[in-house]
């Protein structure tokens, strides 16, 4: 078994299926291995480490989620094409819906300064959202649905998402709304 360096071969790949309705789907190859399997540090100072310890190329589906956005009328803004976000010029008052299978900071305490291991602080407390424990798979993924009502001046997240049956596992616990990660969040 080597313990070479992580490696990671990604697509984001995002289709527009109807007014505000939008499919995103992101299969990735994973694989490696984090200093010391990622063990000794609370907040693992690389944020490229892979934490999973596959020795192999490792398929997996990072996110595929469907995302519903109902303008509200009025005033419209300009949003540029990113990750996971289409061009376009919706309503700024506007309900959006998304469910799937996506990471739960994809949506909550998502900042400027703090969000991508590669550029920006490489410690995971501070990017991971480090706000929250967030729920999440062996590599930070989770099965939820998000509502988010946005305004001109401030806009409220509420989501529900599946947590593993144990930590670090793949293994996600289906007694649903008995067990789960339930976030809110108001942005201003």
């Amino acid at each position: 078994m080597s313990k070479e360096p992580g490696a990671v071969q990604s697509a984001f790949v995002g289709r527009r299926l109807w007014e505000g309705g939008e499919l995103y789907y992101n299969p990735e190859f994973i694989q490696g291995f984090g200093l010391n399997a990622t063990y000794g540090a609370a907040g693992f100072p690389n944020g490229e480490a892979q934490k999973s310890n596959f020795a192999y190329p490792h398929y997996i589906t990072s996110r595929l989620f469907l995302r519903q956005t109902f303008g509200l009328g009025g005033e419209q803004e300009t949003i540029e094409s990113d990750y996971g976000q289409m061009a376009g010029k919706p309503d700024i008052s506007r309900l959006t819906i998304q469910e799937g299978k996506f990471a739960a900071h994809d949506m909550f305490d998502n900042n400027t300064y703090a969000a991508d291991p590669r550029t920006q602080f490489q410690n995971w407390s501070i990017w991971a959202a480090g706000a929250f424990d967030y729920p999440g798979d062996m590599v930070g993924l989770t099965y939820g649905a998000v509502a988010e009502l946005n305004q001109k001046q401030w806009a409220l997240r509420g989501g529900y998402f599946l947590v593993t049956s144990a930590p670090n596992t793949n293994n996600f616990d289906m007694e649903l709304f008995n067990r789960g990660g339930y976030l809110v969040e108001l942005e201003t």
